[in-house]
């Protein structure tokens, strides 16, 4: 994840729409929502959520204002954005002995190699991610955001397998599913099997 101040790109508008009658643009980056940073359009679907808004909006001609919006009730804003995440992709830091991701062949496109572990991919795309990054922060906004289901990489319960398949943080990320489950979080779990690892009795 990036460390850089989040911006979101906004990559068409609707014709029309509120947004477009306010003057936001292709190419402008919204800076802030009600004066609070916004990380990913799940914290833009939050944020917005009532009928009037003010927008921090950075110009693409370098200019800067605040855009105050209102809209009818269940009118969309009328943006659309260039990326589902606004300040980078949590990235995975763990050593599992089965990666796929270090089985593809060099020089491969670099969708194919990121290796991803971030919970809002996992709730708007359906990705598998161990949570073993996860601060309290996001736990917290997990719980806060009702962000249900999330796809959870379990692979093994017992402690000392784990970090044999996965690395070091793997009981944070189990002590952080049990967390979410007793939120009232969904889990839907993924195991990969290796025969003689986390088979048998493990499993």
């Amino acid at each position: 994840m990036s460390t850089d101040k989040p911006r979101a790109t906004v990559s068409q508008v609707v014709p029309g729409s509120v947004a477009d009658r306010a003057g936001i643009r292709g190419g402008d980056q919204v800076l802030g929502v009600d004066g609070q940073v916004v990380h990913d359009v799940i914290d833009w679907r939050w944020l917005t959520y009532d009928d009037q808004i003010e927008l921090s909006i950075a110009h693409a001609d370098g200019s800067e204002e605040l855009v105050l919006l209102e809209r009818d009730l269940d009118e969309e804003w009328g943006i659309e954005f260039s990326d589902v995440l606004f300040d980078g992709t949590m990235l995975c830091r763990n050593r599992c002995t089965f990666c796929f991701m270090r089985m593809v062949p060099k020089g491969s496109r670099k969708t194919l190699v990121e290796r991803d572990d971030d919970f809002r991919l996992s709730f708007t795309q359906g990705n598998f991610v161990t949570f073993t990054n996860l601060e309290q922060e996001h736990v917290d906004r997990i719980i806060e955001q009702h962000l249900s289901p999330l796809r959870f990489s379990l692979h093994a319960s017992d402690p000392q397998l784990r970090e044999q398949i996965i690395g070091p943080r793997a009981q944070h990320g189990l002590d952080v599913a049990e967390q979410l489950l007793e939120a009232g979080i969904e889990l839907h779990a993924q195991i990969v099997l290796m025969p003689h690892v986390n088979d048998g009795d493990a499993l």
